[in-house]
């Protein structure tokens, strides 16, 4: 379980990453280079998640669903500064619903280990 939170909470932050560079990249308005760099601060701590994902489950949790929560806001900012890009759009959807999922698995794993011991 712990080495699919990992993969969700890295896939996702690079993912995400990449997204936030095109946006940098190609967004005119301050709301797509703001969104842009909140969703790079969002990927820094998908990432993050996913590496602590084995130890600590419960921040792994935390961190994965506060990038979500993080890239769900400014999405309105960042989707149209990629909309152009097709695959890069659907890879920040997909980013999204890999967060999501890896921070569902992780708080389902911290309850597991919780009464395991």
């Amino acid at each position: 379980m712990r080495t699919r939170v990992t993969a969700c909470g890295v896939v996702g932050g690079v993912l995400a990453l990449i997204a936030a560079v095109v946006a940098l990249l190609t967004g005119g308005a301050d709301t797509a280079i703001v969104g842009a760099w909140v969703t790079v601060a969002a990927a820094v701590l998908g990432i993050a998640g996913g590496a602590v994902a084995g130890a600590r489950p419960g921040l792994a949790a935390l961190l994965m669903g506060l990038a979500f929560v993080l890239a769900g806001l400014v999405a309105p900012g960042v989707l149209p500064a990629v909309a152009n890009t097709t695959l890069v759009l659907f890879g920040y959807f997909a980013a999204l619903a890999l967060l999501l999922a890896g921070a569902i698995l992780a708080f389902r794993d911290r309850t597991r280990a919780r009464a395991a011991s």
